[in-house]
């Protein structure tokens, strides 16, 4: 099933209200945005005056795609008003999301530990990419989301 949202998207500190556009073109470009609620605003990257520019209530969603986002979006966040009601982890990245996973322990360990394989066919580096694993599964699970290059912020801006 497929839901479609509203093209309502905040860049360069303008706000639009665009008439609602069912593209499935937005899904194969964000596909992240399936797991989003419906009418969100997407504010491309690390944009504070596109945040500060949105009025109050509207739910918002912020990707960013650098290592290492966590705290950047947090800060973003909390200087901009946004109450954050899901942090999403995106692997590899934002832009062609394999694997999206919520931001606590359970679903960061079922990733490492349920999905998360040596694929088949490696040869002479099957024992190096069987040790990567092993190493990101017995590291401790916050690791993952501060140090994942794709991150997606869900929030509403109060």
């Amino acid at each position: 099933m497929m839901r479609f949202r509203s093209s309502v998207r905040a860049a360069d500190g303008v706000v639009s209200d665009l008439p609602p556009d069912p593209a499935p073109a937005d899904l194969a470009e964000r596909p992240w945005l399936t797991l989003c609620p419906p009418d969100v605003v997407v504010v491309d990257g690390f944009d504070f005056r596109a945040l500060a520019a949105l009025r109050p209530g509207p739910r918002c969603v912020d990707p960013d795609g650098d290592p290492g986002p966590r705290a950047r979006l947090r800060a973003l966040a909390g200087a901009t008003a946004v109450r954050v009601e899901r942090e999403l982890i995106a692997v590899p990245s934002t832009r062609h999301p394999i694997a999206l996973v919520d931001d606590d322990e359970s679903a960061v360990r079922f990733l490492w530990d349920g999905l998360a394989t040596v694929p088949p066919g490696l040869c002479w580096t099957a024992p190096v990419a069987a040790l990567a694993l092993r190493a990101a599964r017995s590291a401790p699970w916050e690791w993952t989301g501060a140090l994942a290059p794709g991150r997606i912020l869900v929030g509403v801006r109060t």
